[in-house]
């Protein structure tokens, strides 16, 4: 028998197995290139779309009362659980009591959770899923340029800070996991699949150094359970995923989710005492208020999701890259991988979507869909110069197929998008790109109304209205709110899904309900309207203290007030009004006050002569 030299050229592996794979110990140039890239690529695209949205200043409202000692409540004095992000509203808090200004702060913290999360995707996709730099750059770019992810890395909202605690819990429980069965696999000699290849990342060194970071992955299981108010779930959901992969990997399933388990369990239990001390209730009056089960709820939150996907249709992608997943790696973590990827989806079509822009309730299934375009650009990536091109031609088509609805570009035709119309109280459908405007002008105009209501309100004076977000924030007001977000009386009417609602909207009550349930508003409907002449001014506002009138019933209760809106340093073509109706303290006053009205009324259009509030736009 001859001796095997050093010369002796090494076996071939069969033909039907694909070259091994590997990823680095370190990152290399290439790695810290493309994700400095993207990091920048992701920054411009947020100049651009930067934006905060009406809901967020409820948020801000709750944080501001807690920084100034009023305790975590919306109206002063009355505890109602009207946010859904209890740990996200803490973090604001937090910013408020720095001195931070919060519609600026919490979007740049949000913003900066969406540059960690782009990053922990592409060294995921390099360390767990073993993809080459160009293919995991790419799978990355795929979702950090579509427009979901641009949108929602502001807002202001919980969004990105959810996103990247669920994808690390997910790193944590599932991707090391698996990398760490693979390493016990090889040293103890078991054969791997080339594909499947894992660097050589070793568990941890001694059973305390395990339990640490089992209590470690713990609590970013509270965190993810703190940020939102299904945040529990999810992380059950992600720990039954675990369960399963490690079952499939062959690992001890018990004492590593058992102690993750007991770490959750004793915070949220925490948590959970003292919701129910503080607000009096197991669940959040968002809850009440959005969650509701009905066939026609999941038809629009169908409409919903498909919606999104027609109009970023780079999403498409996760058909074909799923069955590549599941093939190419190993089941511990493709199974897990590929149900995470569509569970957002589902939720969304079970809770009947949001009636936000492009698809909030989906954003964080976008680390998992790119985890799953990775090994599918990564497959046609592999052999010579012509699959390379093509993996990169595929990867940049996805690319500007995210990026294009930001333009209002699209592949599918709005004939075919307004199908699944599901914004029911707009008449017409509207793009999501111009959804996104009506948004961010809609919180501009409400911070305006807030701040002027502000000026001219009084110590005590309430206001009934439905958008509270920044109209609330301004004019620190007392909130009658029209949807129930922050008056229980409200969510917790049983109703069936309106045909003109928007999701989370099918609750809405007219002003004049809680005037029947014996409450006395100040304000009532307050608007901003802009108009080019004292003659339109003057038609709109009869036109619509008529219309008003007789929808809401309210007789001699009410009279319609108005004044001109400037905003210091700023000039227009149209003028601005606020509208709003004030109570009458004496009935006997309503033949007099619709008198002064009218006199007023002409008085402006005669000669210009009106009531103005000066304010300084809000920050």
């Amino acid at each position: 028998m001859t001796a095997k030299t050093h010369h002796e050229t090494p076996p071939v592996p069969p033909p039907s197995q694909p070259p091994p794979l590997s990823a680095p110990r370190r990152a290399t140039a290439a790695d810290l290139a493309l994700v400095a890239v993207l990091i920048a690529a992701l920054e411009a695209l947020l100049y651009h779309f930067w934006f905060v949205c009406d809901d967020a200043f409820i948020t801000f409202r709750y944080a501001r009362n807690l920084a100034t000692g009023n305790g975590l409540v919306y109206n002063v004095g009355e505890r109602v659980e009207g946010y859904s992000n209890f740990l996200w509203t803490l973090l604001c808090a937090a910013l408020y009591a720095l001195r931070l200004n919060l519609p600026q702060a919490a979007p740049a913290l949000s913003a900066a959770c969406a540059a960690g999360l782009v990053t922990y995707v592409y060294v995921s996709l390099r360390r767990h899923l073993l993809t080459p730099p160009l293919p995991a750059g790419l799978a990355t770019a795929f979702m950090s340029c579509s427009m979901p992810f641009v949108v929602w890395s502001t807002g202001g909202l919980e969004t990105m800070a959810f996103s990247l605690a669920l994808f690390a819990l997910f790193e944590r429980l599932i991707l090391t996991a698996s990398a760490g069965v693979a390493a016990r696999e090889q040293r103890r000699g078991k054969p791997r699949p080339s594909y499947s290849q894992t660097p050589a990342r070793a568990e941890p060194a001694t059973r305390g150094d395990a339990v640490n970071r089992w209590i470690s992955t713990g609590v970013i299981a509270l965190l993810v359970a703190l940020l939102r108010t299904e945040g529990v779930c999810w992380v059950l959901v992600v720990v039954l995923l675990a369960a399963i992969g490690r079952w499939l990997a062959g690992a001890a399933v018990g004492r590593p989710l058992a102690t993750v388990a007991g770490v959750l369990l004793v915070g949220f239990g925490a948590f959970f005492a003292w919701r129910y001390s503080y607000y009096g209730a197991a669940l959040s009056n968002t809850a009440a208020a959005k969650a509701e089960f009905s066939p026609d709820r999941l038809s629009r939150g169908f409409d919903y999701v498909a919606v999104l996907f027609l109009t970023v249709t780079s999403f498409f992608a996760i058909i074909p890259a799923i069955p590549v997943v599941l093939r190419t790696r190993p089941w511990s973590t493709a199974v897990p991988l590929a149900l995470m990827a569509l569970a957002f989806p589902a939720y969304a079509v079970v809770v009947s979507g949001d009636f936000m822009t492009f698809g909030r309730f989906v954003v964080p299934s976008l680390p998992f869909m790119a985890l799953c375009v990775g090994p599918m650009l990564a497959a046609i990536d592999r052999g010579g110069v012509g699959r390379r091109a093509l993996a990169a031609l595929l990867g940049a088509g996805l690319i500007a197929l995210g990026l294009l609805p930001g333009w209002d570009v699209h592949l599918v035709p709005e004939s075919i998008r307004a199908r699944h119309h599901f914004r029911k109280n707009t008449p017409k459908y509207q793009s999501e790109l111009a959804q996104w405007k009506y948004q961010k002008e809609n919180a501009a105009d409400w911070a305006l109304q807030g701040a002027a209501l502000r000026q001219i309100a009084r110590a005590g004076d309430s206001l009934v209205i439905g958008a509270i977000g920044a109209v609330g924030y301004y004019s620190e007001l007392y909130i009658f709110d029209k949807f129930g977000l922050v008056t229980p009386a409200v969510a917790q009417r049983q109703t069936a899904a309106a045909a003109d609602r928007s999701p989370g909207h099918d609750k809405l009550v007219e002003p004049d309900w809680f005037i029947q349930h014996g409450d006395r508003p100040t304000f009532l409907d307050a608007k901003l309207i802009r108009e080019p002449s004292r003659m339109s001014f003057a038609q709109a506002l009869q036109g619509y203290a008529s219309l008003l009138a007789v929808r809401l019933k309210l007789g001699s209760m009410y009279v319609p007030r108005f004044a001109e809106l400037r905003v210091r340093g700023e000039t227009s073509d149209l003028t601005q009004y606020l509208l709003y109706w004030e109570r009458l303290d004496d009935p006997s006053l309503e033949g007099p006050a619709w008198t002064e009205l009218r006199r007023l009324l002409q008085e402006y259009v005669t000669n210009g002569s009106i009531r103005v509030i000066e304010i300084d736009r809000p920050k």
